[in-house]
Formats: structure tokens, C-alpha cells, sequence
């Protein structure tokens, strides 16, 4: 993702996530090259984050700039926040596929 994520930009990647469900059990969406998200792709994005979540997997926002400040999604549902990719892997969130861990 990047630019300013509006509508059309967050119902393409529900769009993605409803035709291919991710098999990992970690998701990340990195919000690095995003510098703002409006009211309406919020929602839907932390929308998207709270069905995730319920299907199981662990969803992680890269957002070093805070652009999705507060990401609450709902019934008690928040993303781990990470700076940067590096971090989930220093972390040991995720494993580093280069490093096979």
C-alpha cells in the first residue's frame, strides 16, 4: 500500500483477502509508503483486521508515520504495531523466510 489509501484502495485488498485467504497465520499490512488513510478505508481496514482475527490469524500493522492511529478494530481486537519489517523478525513474530526461521 501506499499514497492515501481512500475506498477503492482498501476494497481492492478486501477484495484480495475474499478470493484468496491468506494461509499464514500471520498477516502484516505494511502501511511504510501510506501517508494517510481516510475515515471510510479506516474502517475498513480495521474491519478487515477484526475478521482476520477471528479466522485465527495474528495481524500485524507496519506503520512507522502512526498513520492508522489507535487501530482499534472492535470487540476488543488490536493489531500488533511494528516500525518496521525488521522488527517483527527481531521480535521472533514471524519467521524470517530468508533466515528459515
Amino acid at each position: 500500500m501506499q499514497g492515501t489509501i481512500q475506498f477503492a484502495g482498501t476494497e481492492r485488498i478486501i477484495r484480495a483477502l475474499t478470493d484468496q485467504s491468506p494461509d499464514e497465520e500471520n498477516v502484516a499490512f505494511d502501511l511504510t509508503r501510506v501517508h494517510m488513510v481516510n475515515d471510510v478505508a479506516r474502517r475498513m481496514l480495521l474491519e478487515a483486521v477484526r475478521r482476520l482475527t477471528l479466522d485465527g490469524h495474528r495481524i500485524t500493522l507496519i506503520d512507522p508515520e502512526s498513520v492508522l492511529e489507535d487501530p482499534d478494530a472492535g470487540d476488543g481486537i488490536r493489531p500488533q504495531i511494528a516500525t518496521s519489517i525488521n522488527e517483527l523478525f527481531q521480535d521472533g513474530a514471524v519467521n524470517d523466510p530468508v533466515q528459515g526461521r
